[in-house]
């Protein structure tokens, strides 16, 4: 039971480790070329970042565990010539199924929180006049700041101080 619920939380942390910072990179973007325009900071506001579906499978453990847990309620025994016997009660039933659905809706408001981040939204008017808004996290960029605006091949843009 317990390795479950351990499974579930690792699952969830790693879920909501989604990168928005400009300074991590994926091992798909080494040796990458990336457009790289440069531009001034011309506003930013706070923003949240999150998945309103989410995975499901914050969910999907958490039905496993509730249903696994709440089986536990009913289950019943009985002797009989000297060995034990276990059948399903009507109790265990419903105690699997009320457990499963109070699991899977505590998974998914576990994985939806775990899931959110802050960041920061720039808009970007670059040197050629052209206005582009990107989000990204971490490192804050000041309004009036100069950066560059790099563009890989995959089209996700990130924001780098021009130093």
């Amino acid at each position: 039971m317990r390795s479950i619920i351990l499974a579930a939380a690792t699952a969830l942390v790693l879920g909501g480790c989604a990168q928005t910072s400009p300074d991590v990179y994926g091992p798909y973007e080494v040796g990458a070329a990336a457009y790289t325009e440069m531009g001034t900071v011309a506003g930013a506001r706070p923003v949240e970042v999150s998945s309103p579906g989410g995975t499901g499978i914050g969910a999907t453990v958490g039905a496993l565990a509730g249903g696994i847990a709440g089986a536990q309620i009913g289950p019943s025994s009985y002797s009989h010539r000297g060995h034990r016997h276990r059948y399903t009660s009507a109790a265990s039933a419903l105690g699997a199924v009320g457990g499963a659905l109070i699991g899977g809706l505590i998974g998914a408001a576990i994985e939806r929180d775990v899931s959110r981040q802050t960041a920061v939204e720039y808009i970007v008017r670059l040197d050629d006049g052209a206005l582009v808004t990107i989000v990204q996290g971490d490192r804050p960029l000041a309004v009036g700041q100069r950066v560059f605006v790099q563009t890989p091949n995959r089209g996700r843009a990130r924001l780098v101080p021009a130093a």
